[in-house]
């Protein structure tokens, strides 16, 4: 299923954040509210999504040539837990992909969620 929402939810907006504060980045790197990003398509798969995204900026000066990141999770209704990646090639961000752990179906409405460090004892 595809959504062409040219905006980043409010998740997808909080991941990246944290992305680029575990990563050492200036947080404002992509504008004050991540204004120069601009979602080109969302991709729903039934367990998770993809957003691909379009940007100006590149990740030139930070090294971060190529790199799938995944250091995040989340816990959204306060019941299901996710993980997330973020995609960077050539320099630039590209994919933010969210997904749950198994088969579990991915929640068609979110009223809440908890962002954290992934930690690799908990799986």
């Amino acid at each position: 299923m595809e959504n062409t929402n040219h905006k980043l939810t409010d998740l997808e907006r909080e991941v990246l954040k944290y992305f680029l504060e575990r990563n050492s980045i200036d947080k404002e790197y992509f504008g004050k509210d991540l204004e120069d990003l601009k979602v080109t398509n969302r991709e729903m798969t039934g367990v998770g999504f993809f957003t691909y995204v379009s940007t100006t900026k590149s990740f030139r000066e930070t090294r971060l040539e190529s790199l799938r990141w995944g250091g995040t999770r989340a816990t959204l209704n306060d019941n299901l837990d996710v993980g997330f990646l973020i995609y960077i090639d050539n320099y630039t961000l590209t994919t933010i992909e969210g997904y749950t752990y198994g088969s579990t179906v991915w929640p068609e409405l979110i009223t809440s969620f908890t962002i954290r460090d992934l930690n690799k004892d908990e799986f």
